[in-house]
């Protein structure tokens, strides 16, 4: 007797990922502070690749401060942009923040891969084929 433990809903939803997922550019992970390790699906670390994930640690007014830093902690220690916030009280602002990092990552990675002409990959190739100036010599004026 084989037994299906998996909801047909989350089976569902892990599909629809797989198709979208090559639309997005990076993925906004939101846990639950008071039970992080029981938040995380391996599912979608496997689906993102990749992609750069933003780990939103929601609810943290619930959790004990210690707790939350050791886990704030670890998760940094493993290389994992982590905000916590408390969508409550409002309290988005440091997603924002966290996502101007990954998308700071992410136009460094295409300005250095755009296509110029002439053989010319990345601003900073182009700068010294058209200028003969390195990318941080250069300026608007």
């Amino acid at each position: 007797m084989h037994i299906q433990w998996f909801p047909g809903h989350m089976t569902k939803a892990l599909r629809m990922m797989e198709e979208n997922i090559k639309l997005v550019d990076c993925l906004i992970y939101l846990l639950d502070s008071r039970c992080i390790a029981a938040s995380f699906n391996p599912k979608l670390n496997e689906l993102a690749g990749d992609k750069p994930i933003l780990y939103v640690l929601n609810k943290s007014d619930l959790v004990e401060r210690e707790d939350l830093s050791n886990w704030l902690k670890y998760l940094k220690n493993n290389n994992m942009n982590v905000v916590i916030c408390n969508s409550a009280n409002g309290n988005t602002q440091k997603v924002i923040e966290g996502l101007k990092v990954i998308n700071k990552n992410l136009i460094e990675k295409y300005l250095n891969n755009l296509y110029f002409g002439s053989g010319i990959y990345g601003v900073h190739d182009a700068c010294l084929a058209f200028f003969n100036k390195f990318l941080k010599d250069v300026n608007l004026s």
